[in-house]
């Protein structure tokens, strides 16, 4: 099923759809409808990341660039509705911003991560902490020498309180490799601690991972036992090829060193690169898998509840599937259902006209597809952000949705059914 943009926001103002901050004629939905709502003002507004709180409200992260201006990160809580309480920036004057992730804290605040593209063109991580009301209380940054790329792609709250933000760097001489590699390495995976109050952990947890001659890659760092740590990511290791990356896990002991590592056999052929995980029954990483032609699917990886990296990566995974789709399919968020066994995931999907839509379907336990995937989108080229289920089974999409004759992008937040329908 594919639901077309421009009919669904005739129906919306008839009902309960309405373009938020861009205008005053709000139109308040009731709690309990299904809705899709823009958010920003002037320019261009991103959506990529969000939480619900308890309470029902909304955290909604993505940035903003207004004509001639850097891009800033931005912050908008949003009630139940779908209604902005309050929206924020964030950032310089000069340096463009990316948001990347948020979460929730312990401490009942707010973490979140992005990067910060210098005037002098490289890309540095940026990480804050922020209160209920959006007001920072703290905020650090991370870099190594040169004026190379640090990127950030997850932050993640320890058992103690601490963070870890997972990415990568292009300073590939932080590890010895053989010279006549050398040209081959253009990126390690990065996976940095910052204690509770944003200070760096001492050098021994800002570490690098990747082989000589490596593209690598890390997506997202959990502590699954006190102590003992998972950092999923991407590598070409197997191949040594650029376009021929394999999903992977590295065990890290309390001090960050790896311990373990899983290598993720996909087809030879095909370039295998992650995006996210999530925890539940096993745990779950999704991504894409291109082939040679270009042709892109969805691919979601299942290994076990506990992993044993002295077995091999068989060994070690209950499934390992492609999910396809009439265009090219590539995964992007994936959560892990309470209301059945499975995983909703949440990706991007290209027509052959190269215009894109978010795509949402279900998978089971066992990674079959379980439900008629559900197609988000209009003329213009729209991006998948965040995908999380409500308590009572109803799915919220955070995105970005490019509206008009010139395809001004907006951040979009999407609530439907558990079906993926604006029913009830």
């Amino acid at each position: 099923m594919r639901i077309n943009l421009p009919y669904l926001l005739f129906i919306g103002f008839a009902i309960s759809l309405s373009v938020s901050c861009d205008t005053d004629r709000n139109i308040e939905p009731p709690e309990d409808s299904y809705f899709l709502k823009y958010y920003g003002h002037e320019g261009d507004q991103t959506g990529v990341d969000m939480i619900v709180n308890s309470d029902n409200t909304f955290f909604l992260f993505g940035t903003t660039k207004l004509p001639g201006k850097a891009t800033q990160l931005y912050l908008v809580k949003a009630d139940a509705r779908g209604m902005v309480m309050w929206e924020k920036t964030y950032g310089g004057l000069y340096d463009d911003e990316e948001a990347r992730d948020i979460e929730p804290t312990s401490s009942g605040g707010i973490v979140m991560v992005a990067n910060i593209k210098t005037v002098l063109g490289d890309r540095d991580i940026m990480i804050m902490t922020l209160d209920t009301t959006g007001i920072v209380i703290d905020s650090s940054g991370y870099s190594l020498p040169g004026n190379l790329d640090e990127f950030a792609n997850s932050v993640s709250e320890t058992l103690n309180g601490s963070f870890i933000v997972s990415g990568y760097t292009s300073n590939v001489t932080s590890k010895p490799k053989p010279p006549s590699q050398a040209d081959n390495d253009r990126r390690d995976a990065l996976h940095v601690r910052f204690f509770n109050d944003l200070q760096v952990y001492p050098n021994s947890w800002s570490h690098v991972d990747g082989g000589p001659g490596t593209f690598d890659e890390g997506i997202r760092t959990i502590e699954t036992t006190a102590d003992v740590f998972y950092f999923f990511g991407l590598s070409n290791e197997r191949t040594l090829s650029i376009n021929n990356n394999d999903f992977w896990i590295v065990q890290l002991g309390q001090n960050g060193d790896a311990t373990g590592r899983l290598i993720v056999p996909g087809v030879l052929t095909n370039d295998e690169t992650s995006r996210s995980m999530a925890r539940g029954n096993g745990f779950v990483m999704i991504g894409s898998s291109v082939d040679a032609s270009g042709d892109s699917s969805m691919y979601l990886v299942k290994f076990r509840n506990s992993i044993n990296f002295n077995s091999t990566a068989a060994g070690n995974i209950e499934y390992a599937k492609p999910l396809s789709s009439s265009g090219n399919l590539s995964g992007i968020s994936i959560y892990s259902s309470s209301q059945f066994s499975g995983y909703i995931v949440l990706g991007n999907e290209r027509d052959g006209n190269a215009n894109g839509d978010i795509f949402l379907s279900r998978v089971g336990n066992n990674l079959d597809q379980e439900l008629s995937p559900v197609r988000i989108g209009g003329v213009c080229e729209d991006q998948a952000g965040a995908v999380i289920e409500l308590s009572d089974g109803r799915i919220m999409i955070i995105g970005t949705i490019r509206t008009g004759d010139d395809c001004e992008s907006k951040m979009a937040l999407i609530k439907v059914n558990r079906d993926g329908k604006f029913a009830k």
